[in-house]
């Protein structure tokens, strides 16, 4: 499992990243994110985390699933726009 761990391929990861993570989740260590983000943002690699107190892995609740929805929104417009070319 640790070969397939995002921490185990970080060196090679480019794109901007943003996490979305429950503090209460039991799936997947919240602490694994924050090390995860720590190194992508050492490694110079745009990063975002969100951090959402009261969730869990799956994020759920109708506030929550709002915000989750509407930073990715935004992030997706930050990080895919394409360059503008002169006629």
């Amino acid at each position: 499992m640790l070969q397939r761990s995002p921490i185990a391929q970080v060196h090679r990861v480019r794109a901007p990243v943003l996490l979305c993570v429950g503090a209460r989740d039991r799936r997947v260590s919240p602490t694994q994110a924050l090390e995860l983000y720590r190194v992508l943002r050492a490694s110079g690699v745009p990063a975002r985390l969100l951090w959402y107190p009261e969730g869990g892995h799956a994020l759920a609740g109708t506030e929550t699933e709002a915000d989750v929805f509407g930073n990715c929104a935004r992030w997706f417009l930050q990080h895919l726009r394409q360059p503008r070319h002169s006629p």
